[in-house]
């Protein structure tokens, strides 16, 4: 009874967000691969982006019109099923309620991102790597309350590095 608590807690404190449906990656007793991937489930989206409220957000000198995760139904949902086509130069602004550590997956997104992580006062504390369709987690390092997901090799190519301050 004590492993199954214990199970529950671990699950409830590293449950990623963004960018899943709400399932914890599947656990098991070994090691999981390196680039452990997932195959994408059939079904579209739950919020259709044009749904979504958008945003000019900076940072750096950076400008990005950001799609707006408010919500814990619209986290968990992320940037699922969107193609890079379709993402284009646009990005997902996460907006949580606390600074807590984060960590993300890719589940059911075809879009290789940038996963940009900022503390409750909106500094950029580090940028992940999303690897399409991939259940590793890509996690914060500190406590973030906003996340911000754009094409991967974007924050690079721009030369935004850890410090940078998000505006929106």
């Amino acid at each position: 009874m004590r492993s199954v608590i214990a199970l529950l807690g671990w699950i409830a404190l590293a449950a990623p967000c963004g960018c899943g449906d709400g399932e914890a990656p599947p656990a098991t007793s070994e090691t999981p691969p390196r680039a452990q991937t997932a195959p994408a489930e059939p079904r579209g989206r739950r919020f259709p982006l044009e749904s979504l409220a958008t945003m000019e957000v900076r940072v750096g000198k950076a400008s990005f019109r950001a799609w707006l995760a408010d919500t814990p139904e619209k986290h968990e949902e992320g940037l699922m099923w969107v193609p890079p086509e379709q993402l284009g130069d646009r990005a997902m602004l996460f907006v949580f309620p606390t600074a807590e550590e984060r960590s993300f997956w890719m589940k059911n997104t075809p879009t290789a991102l940038d996963i940009a992580f900022f503390s409750a006062d909106r500094i950029l504390l580090n940028v992940g790597q999303g690897k399409p369709h991939s259940l590793d987690p890509v996690a914060s390092e500190g406590p973030a309350q906003f996340v911000l997901e754009v094409r991967r090799g974007t924050f690079q190519r721009l030369g935004i590095r850890p410090g940078a301050k998000l505006e929106f």
